[in-house]
């Protein structure tokens, strides 16, 4: 099994077939319509990637990602099918964010070139994930459960600092909303579970990550 900086040097030579054909050129961040579809190529190209599959292979087989967060007896070994989720930012929001920074470089904006650097930063470990039984990752998406920074997996903070100037002020108010969730509230939102937010250590209140951004 190769690591992580196996992974990030095997980028530089990666098969664009494995991407798909889609190459669509945004004309500017003025088209909505445009933008929200090759965003959504982008993200479809992505999630396609053999590298992105290799490195999700690698984080559940090495690293351990592969029992839910929330309910530690429900894992691969006991049959059960964990997926990653993308917290705080979502797929979308990375694959928009990585784009803005791209045009903002006056670098290729391809939905290839988009997607090989959106892989890319999932193999620097900076993207943020989470493992999640299939029917809690449902949960999360409809707003039932919360998931708190300091589950996450990945360096999100670094990830902020390289594309601080990219992320839209929307993200950054959702961002802010979220860290703003004390325990109890996470609780709360979470006695569907019926799990406890205090046994996972959710303290941000002097956390790096919210100092960054509660001070934009």
């Amino acid at each position: 099994m190769k690591t992580p900086d196996e992974f990030v040097q095997d980028m530089i030579t990666i098969d664009p077939e494995t991407y798909g054909t889609t190459l669509f050129y945004p004309s500017g961040l003025d088209d909505e319509k445009q933008w929200t579809k090759f965003i959504k190529a982008v993200e479809s190209v992505t999630r396609r990637s053999v590298e992105l599959k290799d490195y999700i292979k690698y984080l559940k087989e090495e690293l351990d990602l592969d029992n839910c967060h929330f309910f530690k007896n429900m894992s691969i070994e006991n049959g059960i099918d964990i997926e990653l989720h993308h917290s705080p930012f979502t797929m979308y929001d990375i694959c928009s964010i990585v784009a803005r920074k791209r045009i903002r470089l006056n670098e290729s904006v391809t939905t290839f070139m988009v997607a090989n650097e959106v892989v890319e930063a999932h193999y620097k470990n900076i993207i943020g994930l989470v493992p999640l039984s299939k029917t809690v990752h449902e949960l999360v998406h409809s707003g039932k459960v919360f998931v708190p920074p300091t589950l996450v997996f990945g360096d999100i903070t670094k990830f902020l600092k390289l594309y601080a100037k990219d992320i839209s002020i929307d993200m950054l108010d959702k961002l802010k909303s979220i860290l703003t969730i004390t325990p109890d509230e996470a609780n709360k939102i979470n006695r569907i579970l019926n799990v406890n937010m205090k046994v996972n250590d959710y303290q941000l209140d002097d956390g790096e990550l919210k100092t960054f951004l509660l001070t934009k």
